[in-house]
Parts: C-alpha cells; structure tokens; sequence
C-alpha cells in the first residue's frame, strides 16, 4: 500500500482519477502540511502567562488556519479542472480526497509521495 500498487489499496484509494489527485498534490507545496505542527505549538504558547500575548497568537492562528483553507481550495480547483481536461467527468469526492491530503505531513501520507515537489503529473 505504501508504494501506491493498485493491488493493495483500499477503495478510497483506487483509480486513475486519485492517483492523478495524489500526484498533483504531492508535486506542490502545501502551507496546509504544517498546520498540526503550528497548532501543537500554538496549544504551547496559549499557556504562557501573558494574556495579550496568548491572545495576539489565537488571530494568527485564525489566520494561518484561513489561508490553509483557501490554499487547499485553489488547489483542488486548479487540480479538479486539470482532470475535467484529461478525464472528463470527475469521480465524486476527489476534491475532498485531495483537500484532505494537502492538510497531511508529507512523511505520514499513505500511499507515500510517488512524484517529487515541482514534478507535475502526466
């Protein structure tokens, strides 16, 4: 499974139409990648003493979390109109499939990152 072969993937993960969704955003950069290390961080600097200071955090952390979520939107857009042209008629939930993996640590996907950052795919 960790390879990405067909022969072992759940149903979440099969078909050309998710394989195309992985590789698109494993070729890019991701802000959303880096979201549960800034928020275990966040939960840190929420218990200093200092109320303003915990305070002032809680809006970046608002706002972090908000282009996280627009990150994810332009991309999955940009990747669910790349396969309108190659596949035609998109298969139902790839976008969130894809969504949900822009938020994932690179090195915790499952299937593993079968394009390197700045690879597109066929």
């Amino acid at each position: 499974m960790a390879a990405g072969d067909e022969r072992y993937l759940g149903p979440r993960d099969r078909g050309p139409q998710r394989r195309f969704a992985r590789d698109w955003i494993d070729s890019r950069f991701n802000i959303g990648e880096f979201v549960l290390i800034f928020l275990i961080l966040m939960l840190f600097i929420l218990f200093l003493p200092n109320q303003a200071i915990g305070l002032t955090f809680i809006w970046i952390m608002y706002g972090y979390i908000a282009l996280c979520v627009i990150d994810a939107f332009i991309t999955t857009a940009r990747m669910q109109s790349a396969m309108r042209r190659k596949f035609g008629e998109v298969q139902r939930g790839t976008r969130w499939y894809a969504a949900m993996r822009t938020f994932t640590i690179r090195r915790l996907r499952l299937p593993k990152p079968q394009v390197r950052r700045g690879e597109r795919p066929a």
